[in-house]
């Protein structure tokens, strides 16, 4: 992955941080929106706290090396599975040892509940609504341990919703009903997609929600800018005022806008006949003089 980890280097911040947050945790939050809109924005403007541009940078390579894990990874069990549905395994659901493991049992015995957790930890589509348990007497933290081998070595996670999906186990496919209706049904969905492709996928997607917000959000604010009037429409003089922009430079500008003794005098002159109560009277009174000087 170091192509993709230089490649990475090269593109804006806010850029790198959306794809950051898309590893860690497959899709982004409206708060995670208003974070990236927010640094898009202050990076445009060049107003990115060093601080913060340390915090954001260059995507860690060992997050990318997830991304397209090459290390073979087993999803052993799910055990002490409180809160969600109505689990309550009296030991942990054990997965084999062979590369294809299948969940089956009468109704009610939990497939489903499992199911969606699955998903939930290992981020696969479909993953649905993970609900509480209604039969508890109480209301529960939902949460479970998840034990997972990565390549040689064995790991085991206390997981919380909050903990989102485990970064180590988004290669494990999970296929059920749900999956049937994403990878049959819809004809335009990808029967197949590898990592590093559903990776750049929800990269350009969450890119389009950027460009939404940042365009309701000019959209919204009126240009300060005075309008025309009508006989200076299509003048070089508007259609360069129209161009301005924060990377004109004051020099364009000062030649632009120069104001000189000559422009001074024709604005008095200009102010001085519009401040005339009775224009009518006073030229029929300048004729007059005229007439009278040329006699």
């Amino acid at each position: 992955m170091t192509d993709m980890a230089s490649w990475f280097k090269e593109r804006p911040l806010w850029l790198q941080d959306t794809a950051r947050r898309l590893i860690q945790n497959t899709e982004v939050t409206p708060s995670d929106l208003d974070e990236l809109v927010k640094l898009c924005k202050e990076e445009a403007a060049d107003t990115v706290k060093p601080d913060r541009q340390a915090e954001v940078g260059s995507i860690p390579e060992h997050l990318l090396d997830q991304v397209d894990m090459q290390t073979p990874v087993r999803l052993n069990a799910i055990k002490d599975a409180t809160g969600i549905n109505a689990l309550a395994p009296r030991k942990p659901l054990e997965f084999g040892s062979e590369p294809l493991a299948i969940i089956y049992g009468s109704t009610g015995s939990g497939k489903s509940g499992y199911m969606r957790l699955m998903k939930h930890v290992c981020g696969a589509r479909a993953a649905g609504q993970l609900y509480g348990d209604v039969f508890a007497a109480s209301l529960q933290n939902q949460s479970c341990t998840i034990r997972y081998t990565l390549g040689t070595q064995e790991h085991r996670v206390q997981w919380t919703p909050a903990t989102g999906t485990v970064a180590d186990l988004q290669s494990v496919a999970i296929y059920d009903t749900g999956c049937a209706h994403v990878y049959i049904d819809d004809e335009h969905e990808v029967t197949y997609e590898p990592p590093v492709l559903g990776l750049l996928r929800r990269l350009v997607a969450v890119c389009g929600e950027v460009d939404q917000i940042l365009q309701g959000q000019i959209v919204s604010k009126p240009s300060a800018l005075a309008k025309w009037p009508a006989e200076y429409a299509e003048t070089d003089s508007q259609r360069w005022s129209e161009r301005v922009s924060s990377s004109t430079s004051s020099q364009e500008i000062k030649a632009r806008c120069a104001w000189s003794d000559h422009d001074d005098e024709a604005l008095t002159s200009l102010n001085q006949r519009l401040a005339e109560t009775d224009p009518a009277a006073k030229a029929k009174a300048l004729r007059s003089t005229k007439m009278h000087l040329g006699a």
